[in-house]
């Protein structure tokens, strides 16, 4: 019984080096280095998660919302003109935790019963079809979700870790028990 307890114990301390090796970019470990800043010159902070982003003082700003994962979510008031990609590049750009392959866009239309319609916009999409990489209206609002990838799979892999842990110490106290 002993060999074959010594080969389950190396087994579990593999798995469970592998399983904390791998979850290392998960806790943040191995993220991207610094993500884009905004400049001074360029933007102005006001009162809380309020942006303004113009050029010139002469440009026409309109209000859109930019929330989730991005670098500065937060109403912004952009140019007249901004396209989808643009806006969120002023926010900063998503984070490392966002899932940019589908970003919601609410846009207030006229024609639509509820005043409003929601588009799911792939970042890939919109810089391969200028359709998706639309001009934003004033009032839109662009929500950039977290990809729950990485949570899921550190809660895996931790569920993992404790099982293989209680089987070893399973074997451990049977093997000692019948010493």
């Amino acid at each position: 019984m002993r060999p074959i307890l010594k080969k389950c114990f190396n087994v579990w301390l593999a798995v469970a080096f592998v399983a904390q090796v791998l979850a290392l970019p998960i806790r943040g470990f191995a993220q991207s280095s610094e993500s884009l800043s905004i400049k001074k010159e360029e933007t102005s902070q006001k009162s809380g998660s309020v942006y303004y982003t113009t050029n010139k003082k002469s440009d026409i700003v309109v209000k859109t919302n930019i929330w989730g994962a991005v670098q500065y979510p937060g109403v912004h008031y952009i140019p007249l003109g901004t396209r989808f990609l643009e806006a969120i590049s002023i926010a900063g750009g998503p984070v490392d935790r966002a899932d940019t392959k589908s970003i919601l866009l609410s846009s207030k239309d006229l024609n639509e019963v509820s005043g409003s319609r929601v588009h799911t916009i792939s970042l890939e999409q919109a810089l391969a079809k200028e359709e998706f990489n639309r001009v934003l209206k004033p009032d839109d609002i662009i929500i950039v979700k977290e990809d729950r990838t990485t949570e899921r799979v550190q809660f895996y892999l931790g569920i993992g870790t404790f099982v293989l842990s209680v089987v070893a110490l399973g074997l451990l106290i049977d093997d000692r028990n019948k010493r």
